[in-house]
């Protein structure tokens, strides 16, 4: 937007709910954070600008800002809903009072089990979402095909095989 990044979107698609996802996300996220990091110092190291003090051992300077790192889980399991932590403090053993003390890391996690209404999104995601709810059913997954008929034919054929092999 205006020659820049508003931020940068991580998507992890998971068909079952992995309990070490808080972990995984921190981790991701911090690697691409400490990615920019490393670019903004190369490129000072490149420009050969000299850093004074703080800034040097930094390896950046004071006003430097990062791209914001948003990840997104888009649980697509059909058996159950997304009951692994969304928080850190979920995953800690520790006392209340520790709590103040250990940031509380979240993560971002769509899981469609938490809608039963589909109609406020885009036509691709509402047919796979409610496509999803009804894969247990064959009979209300053909009267959801039947019903978004025209939906489907506005689709285009990569987008509808997508959707037919996410919902099984």
């Amino acid at each position: 937007w205006h020659g820049g990044y508003l931020s940068i979107l991580s998507l992890e698609n998971q068909s079952y709910v992995d309990y070490r996802m808080v972990f995984r996300v921190m981790k991701e996220e911090a690697l691409g954070y400490e990615k920019q990091w490393k670019e903004k110092k190369h490129e000072y190291q490149l420009l050969k600008q000299s850093l004074k003090n703080d800034e040097f051992l930094s390896g950046i300077k004071k006003g430097d800002k990062f791209v914001p790192i948003i990840t997104l889980v888009l649980y697509f399991g059909n058996d159950k809903k997304w009951d692994g932590a969304e928080t850190l403090h979920e995953m800690l053993d520790m006392e209340d009072t520790l709590k103040a003390f250990v940031p509380n890391y979240r993560i971002n996690v769509f899981d469609y089990h938490r809608y039963s209404d589909f109609s406020n999104f885009g036509l691709e995601n509402r047919l796979l979402f409610e496509l999803l709810s009804a894969s247990d059913d064959k009979t209300k997954m053909a009267d959801t095909l039947a019903r978004n008929k025209e939906l489907c034919s506005k689709m285009d054929k990569d987008s509808i095989c997508a959707v037919l092999g996410i919902a099984g």
